[in-house]
């Protein structure tokens, strides 16, 4: 990420920042008719795996703890079409808009089909590899749960990550105030009455935890549904 790119990212961040609630509403009321909303859903779960060294270090480490071969090493949520709940070193627990992220290399083919024209479309600013998204059979039915899927996303706006990882002890929810990726992703669900690992502390889920328990608790894999529709947005 080049510098220029990376100061707009975080002006974005503090003027989200700058009031979580009112921002997110913002966002959730000018979407529906976007690109994204054609196979987005609020509430969707979208695990990746990136493509330098860390990440494969990161899916080492997964597969070690976890006695399994991980897949996953990154997980997000989508707050609206067109908008990521993610927490990255850099810049904590924030909402990043979709386009930032490529997935399966979708902008890099646009770019070389684009070639010539005037306006080819943006480079990506992280490269991913979609590796699921999941979304809960019930959860476009009760406009509640998705009220208070945003609330919970505007409280946790602004944390700083987790850099104890697994090795995080909370004494009491209240003094829960970091989280790294798939913690986020847990501790968010456990909020709305949707535990997803009911069995383990937020900061011991990883993305491959996430994996393996989504598909186990009736999620509903809506992965085909995203890789069909990326295209389109980015293109649009």
């Amino acid at each position: 990420m080049d510098q220029l790119t990376g100061t707009a990212i975080e002006d974005f961040v503090k003027r989200l920042g700058a009031d979580a609630e009112r921002a997110l509403q913002a966002i959730t009321g000018t979407t529906t008719d976007s690109p994204w909303a054609s196979f987005q859903r609020p509430g969707d779960i979208v695990l990746t795996r990136g493509r330098r060294p860390v990440s494969h270090l990161n899916a080492v480490v997964q597969s070690i703890l976890e006695g399994g071969i991980a897949r996953a090493t990154h997980a997000m949520m989508v707050a609206a079409p067109g908008y990521y709940v993610d927490a990255s070193i850099r810049f904590g627990v924030t909402v990043l808009p979709a386009h930032l992220f490529c997935m399966d290399g979708v902008v890099e083919r646009l770019r070389a089909a684009a070639a010539g024209d005037a306006a080819p479309p943006p480079p990506p600013m992280w490269r991913r590899r979609l590796v699921g998204a999941f979304r809960h059979p019930d959860f476009e039915s009760q406009p509640e749960r998705q009220q208070a899927l945003t609330q919970a996303i505007a409280e946790q706006l602004g944390q700083p990550y987790n850099m104890r990882f697994i090795f995080k002890r909370v004494r009491t929810p209240d003094d829960d105030r970091t989280a790294f990726c798939s913690e986020l992703v847990a501790r968010t669900f456990a909020k709305l009455g949707l535990p997803i690992v009911p069995d383990r502390r937020f900061a011991a889920v990883l993305p491959h935890t996430l994996l393996r328990s989504l598909r186990n608790r009736g999620w509903v894999d809506v992965s085909d549904d995203y890789r069909t529709g990326l295209p389109r947005a980015f293109a649009a």
